[in-house]
Protein backbone atom coordinates (compact mmCIF):
# COMPACT_ATOMS: atom_id res chain seq x y z
CA UNK A 1 0.00 0.00 0.00
CA UNK A 2 1.44 3.46 -1.21
CA UNK A 3 -1.21 5.21 0.05
CA UNK A 4 -1.79 7.42 3.27
CA UNK A 5 1.67 6.99 4.07
CA UNK A 6 4.70 9.03 4.66
CA UNK A 7 7.57 8.80 1.64
CA UNK A 8 5.03 6.79 -0.10
CA UNK A 9 3.31 7.77 -3.16
CA UNK A 10 1.87 7.61 -6.76
CA UNK A 11 5.91 7.39 -8.09
CA UNK A 12 6.94 4.35 -5.66
CA UNK A 13 4.05 2.30 -7.04
CA UNK A 14 4.48 3.04 -10.89
CA UNK A 15 8.20 2.50 -9.71
CA UNK A 16 7.51 -0.87 -8.90
CA UNK A 17 5.14 -1.85 -11.76
CA UNK A 18 7.46 -0.66 -14.30
CA UNK A 19 10.18 -3.07 -12.81
CA UNK A 20 7.31 -6.11 -13.62
CA UNK A 21 7.29 -4.82 -17.41
CA UNK A 22 10.88 -4.60 -17.45
CA UNK A 23 11.46 -7.94 -15.99
CA UNK A 24 8.85 -9.94 -17.77
CA UNK A 25 10.57 -8.20 -20.59
CA UNK A 26 13.79 -9.67 -20.04
CA UNK A 27 12.13 -12.92 -19.97
CA UNK A 28 10.36 -12.54 -23.47
CA UNK A 29 7.01 -12.11 -21.42
CA UNK A 30 4.12 -10.39 -21.16
CA UNK A 31 2.15 -8.65 -18.18
CA UNK A 32 -1.32 -8.40 -17.72
CA UNK A 33 -2.12 -5.95 -15.43
CA UNK A 34 -6.07 -5.49 -14.29
CA UNK A 35 -6.33 -1.76 -12.60
CA UNK A 36 -9.12 -1.63 -9.81
CA UNK A 37 -11.01 0.77 -8.08
CA UNK A 38 -13.08 0.41 -4.45
CA UNK A 39 -16.21 2.21 -4.80
CA UNK A 40 -16.37 5.25 -2.00
CA UNK A 41 -13.35 3.77 0.06
CA UNK A 42 -14.05 5.30 3.24
CA UNK A 43 -17.75 5.62 2.73
CA UNK A 44 -17.80 2.24 2.21
CA UNK A 45 -15.96 0.86 5.92
CA UNK A 46 -18.16 -1.02 8.43
CA UNK A 47 -17.06 0.00 11.58
CA UNK A 48 -18.34 -2.71 13.26
CA UNK A 49 -15.84 -5.18 11.23
CA UNK A 50 -13.50 -2.69 11.81
CA UNK A 51 -13.03 -2.81 15.32
CA UNK A 52 -13.27 -6.67 15.29
CA UNK A 53 -10.45 -6.65 12.74
CA UNK A 54 -8.65 -4.59 15.36
CA UNK A 55 -9.75 -6.38 18.49
CA UNK A 56 -8.14 -9.26 16.48
CA UNK A 57 -5.17 -8.03 15.93
CA UNK A 58 -4.36 -6.96 19.29
CA UNK A 59 -5.57 -3.45 20.06
CA UNK A 60 -6.77 -3.51 23.92
CA UNK A 61 -10.50 -2.85 24.98
CA UNK A 62 -10.20 0.59 25.88
CA UNK A 63 -8.99 2.05 23.12
CA UNK A 64 -11.17 -0.32 20.62
CA UNK A 65 -14.40 1.29 22.38
CA UNK A 66 -13.29 4.60 22.37
CA UNK A 67 -12.58 4.15 18.58
CA UNK A 68 -16.47 2.80 18.13
CA UNK A 69 -17.57 5.66 20.25
CA UNK A 70 -15.86 8.15 17.89
CA UNK A 71 -16.70 6.68 14.31
CA UNK A 72 -19.92 4.19 14.90
CA UNK A 73 -22.62 6.78 15.56
CA UNK A 74 -22.15 9.79 12.86
CA UNK A 75 -25.33 12.58 12.90
CA UNK A 76 -25.83 14.25 9.97
CA UNK A 77 -27.74 17.80 10.38
CA UNK A 78 -29.58 18.99 6.59
CA UNK A 79 -31.15 22.45 6.30
CA UNK A 80 -33.26 23.43 3.15
CA UNK A 81 -34.68 26.74 3.38
CA UNK A 82 -37.23 25.98 6.32
CA UNK A 83 -36.43 22.27 5.91
CA UNK A 84 -34.24 20.63 8.90
CA UNK A 85 -33.52 17.52 9.01
CA UNK A 86 -31.17 14.98 10.96
CA UNK A 87 -29.93 11.70 9.66
CA UNK A 88 -27.83 9.16 11.63
CA UNK A 89 -25.14 6.94 9.60
CA UNK A 90 -23.15 4.07 11.11
CA UNK A 91 -21.04 3.29 7.90
CA UNK A 92 -17.75 4.99 7.07
CA UNK A 93 -14.64 6.92 8.35
CA UNK A 94 -14.86 10.27 8.91
CA UNK A 95 -13.66 12.28 5.86
CA UNK A 96 -10.99 14.84 7.13
CA UNK A 97 -9.40 13.06 10.12
CA UNK A 98 -5.69 12.22 10.68
CA UNK A 99 -7.16 8.50 11.81
CA UNK A 100 -9.09 7.33 8.83
CA UNK A 101 -6.09 6.98 5.99
CA UNK A 102 -4.49 4.94 8.69
CA UNK A 103 -7.74 3.14 9.77
CA UNK A 104 -8.28 2.61 5.98
CA UNK A 105 -5.26 0.88 5.05
CA UNK A 106 -5.43 -1.48 8.10
CA UNK A 107 -9.34 -2.14 7.04
CA UNK A 108 -7.93 -3.54 3.62
CA UNK A 109 -4.36 -5.04 4.86
CA UNK A 110 -5.39 -8.36 4.22
CA UNK A 111 -5.99 -7.91 1.04
CA UNK A 112 -3.34 -10.01 -0.71
CA UNK A 113 -4.75 -13.27 0.75
CA UNK A 114 -6.69 -13.02 -2.70
CA UNK A 115 -4.09 -13.54 -4.64
CA UNK A 116 -3.41 -16.19 -6.96
CA UNK A 117 0.21 -17.78 -7.62
CA UNK A 118 2.33 -15.86 -9.65
CA UNK A 119 -0.26 -12.71 -9.07
CA UNK A 120 0.93 -9.29 -7.25
CA UNK A 121 -0.46 -6.51 -6.39
CA UNK A 122 0.31 -2.68 -6.02
CA UNK A 123 -2.34 -0.35 -4.24
CA UNK A 124 -2.56 3.52 -3.91
CA UNK A 125 -5.35 4.19 -1.06
CA UNK A 126 -8.29 2.73 -3.11
CA UNK A 127 -6.88 2.34 -6.43
CA UNK A 128 -5.18 -1.17 -7.11
CA UNK A 129 -3.22 -2.93 -9.95
CA UNK A 130 -2.87 -6.92 -10.20
CA UNK A 131 -0.21 -8.20 -12.28
CA UNK A 132 1.15 -11.39 -13.69
CA UNK A 133 3.54 -12.54 -16.18
CA UNK A 134 3.43 -15.06 -18.82
CA UNK A 135 4.85 -16.42 -21.96
CA UNK A 136 1.59 -17.62 -22.57
CA UNK A 137 -2.39 -16.67 -22.66
CA UNK A 138 -4.04 -19.24 -20.79
CA UNK A 139 -1.28 -18.87 -17.79
CA UNK A 140 -2.01 -15.00 -17.56
CA UNK A 141 -6.30 -15.53 -17.67
CA UNK A 142 -6.11 -18.21 -14.97
CA UNK A 143 -4.58 -16.59 -12.16
CA UNK A 144 -6.27 -13.20 -12.80
CA UNK A 145 -10.05 -14.49 -13.08
CA UNK A 146 -9.12 -16.64 -9.88
CA UNK A 147 -7.79 -13.37 -8.05
CA UNK A 148 -10.66 -11.42 -9.04
CA UNK A 149 -13.30 -14.23 -7.91
CA UNK A 150 -11.57 -14.12 -4.51
CA UNK A 151 -11.45 -10.17 -4.57
CA UNK A 152 -14.79 -10.10 -5.07
CA UNK A 153 -15.59 -12.26 -1.82
CA UNK A 154 -13.11 -11.00 0.17
CA UNK A 155 -15.19 -7.41 -0.20
CA UNK A 156 -18.35 -9.12 0.18
CA UNK A 157 -17.12 -9.90 3.46
CA UNK A 158 -15.54 -6.48 4.44
CA UNK A 159 -18.95 -4.50 2.95
CA UNK A 160 -17.09 -2.74 0.38
CA UNK A 161 -17.28 -3.28 -3.41
CA UNK A 162 -14.86 -2.76 -6.41
CA UNK A 163 -16.28 -0.90 -9.63
CA UNK A 164 -16.24 -2.62 -12.70
CA UNK A 165 -17.06 0.20 -15.34
CA UNK A 166 -13.75 1.68 -13.93
CA UNK A 167 -11.44 -1.42 -14.04
CA UNK A 168 -9.60 -2.24 -17.01
CA UNK A 169 -7.25 -4.91 -18.08
CA UNK A 170 -3.54 -4.04 -20.26
CA UNK A 171 -1.31 -6.16 -21.68
CA UNK A 172 2.05 -5.48 -21.74
CA UNK A 173 3.31 -8.04 -24.79
CA UNK A 174 6.63 -7.24 -26.31
CA UNK A 175 6.28 -10.19 -29.32
CA UNK A 176 6.95 -8.77 -33.21
CA UNK A 177 4.09 -8.69 -35.30
CA UNK A 178 4.83 -12.67 -37.04
CA UNK A 179 2.76 -14.59 -38.01
CA UNK A 180 3.52 -17.23 -36.08
CA UNK A 181 3.04 -14.69 -32.93
CA UNK A 182 -0.38 -13.87 -34.37
CA UNK A 183 -1.55 -17.28 -34.54
CA UNK A 184 -0.07 -17.93 -30.83
CA UNK A 185 -2.13 -15.21 -29.74
CA UNK A 186 0.69 -13.41 -28.42
CA UNK A 187 0.74 -10.71 -30.40
CA UNK A 188 -2.49 -7.84 -29.65
CA UNK A 189 -3.33 -11.00 -27.17
CA UNK A 190 -6.50 -10.81 -25.85
CA UNK A 191 -8.01 -12.25 -22.68
CA UNK A 192 -11.29 -12.49 -20.95
CA UNK A 193 -12.07 -11.50 -17.57
CA UNK A 194 -15.28 -10.45 -15.31
CA UNK A 195 -15.81 -8.79 -12.16
CA UNK A 196 -19.17 -9.60 -10.76
CA UNK A 197 -20.09 -11.26 -14.35
CA UNK A 198 -18.84 -8.05 -16.10
CA UNK A 199 -16.37 -8.65 -18.61
CA UNK A 200 -13.71 -6.14 -18.24
CA UNK A 201 -12.62 -3.70 -20.89
CA UNK A 202 -8.90 -4.73 -22.56
CA UNK A 203 -7.68 -1.58 -22.64
CA UNK A 204 -4.21 -0.09 -24.55
CA UNK A 205 -2.87 2.17 -22.06
CA UNK A 206 -4.69 3.45 -18.40
CA UNK A 207 -4.60 6.70 -16.44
Amino acid sequence: QFGFRKGKGTNDCLALLVSEIELARSRKEMLASVFLDIKGAFDSVSINILCQKLQDAGLGPKLNNFLFNLMAEKIMFFEAGSRNETRTSFYGLPQGSCLSPLLYNFYVNDIDTCLATSCTIRQLADDGVISVPSKNIADLQSPLQTTLDNLSEWARLLGIEFAPEKSQVVIFSFFNKTENNIQRGVYDPKIDLHLYGRRITIAKDFK
